[in-house]
């Protein structure tokens, strides 16, 4: 990883959660909405995070593969941030993260592309109709 990647990365990491704390408490108290994850590169959901609330999605992934007596392993550390400007349309940003591939004794690292888009919950499900979302998504290839 570059170190300009780890920077932003550290930063990003040290000022999400200075600013969701610096943020004055509404008169109001809002609803309190079950939360709803995508869990980034596995599974969708139909529903969106809500207006004006921001969510951060991370994990670590690791995939084993075996081929011809030559072990493989693929680590990487999916990301999906999402915004939501209204009630059924959010923002969203996604990547792979670091990427680091390990095979017979070689080790390869680098980032994955990320791509930026919209989700749109466009009806609720009810009865035997289901729920129904749209989704666009742009992706942005990273050469270095």
């Amino acid at each position: 990883m570059k170190n300009s990647q780890l920077i932003t990365l550290i930063l990003c990491l040290v000022a999400v959660p200075g600013f969701a704390q610096t943020q004055k408490p509404k008169a109001e108290t809002p609803k309190k909405e079950p939360l709803s994850t995508d869990r980034p590169d596995f599974v969708e959901s139909s529903l969106t995070v809500g207006k004006g609330v921001f969510q951060i999605e991370a994990g670590i992934s690791t995939e084993r593969s075996r081929e011809g007596g030559l072990g493989a392993r693929t680590s990487s550390t999916p990301t999906l941030l999402r915004f939501g400007f209204s009630s059924n349309m959010e923002f969203r940003a996604e990547t792979e993260g670091a990427l680091q591939l390990r095979s017979g004794g070689a080790r390869q690292s680098g980032s994955a592309d990320t791509a930026l888009g919209v989700k749109w919950h466009v009806q609720d499900g009810e009865g035997n109709r289901p729920s129904h979302v749209g989704t666009g998504h742009l992706t942005t290839i990273l050469k270095y």
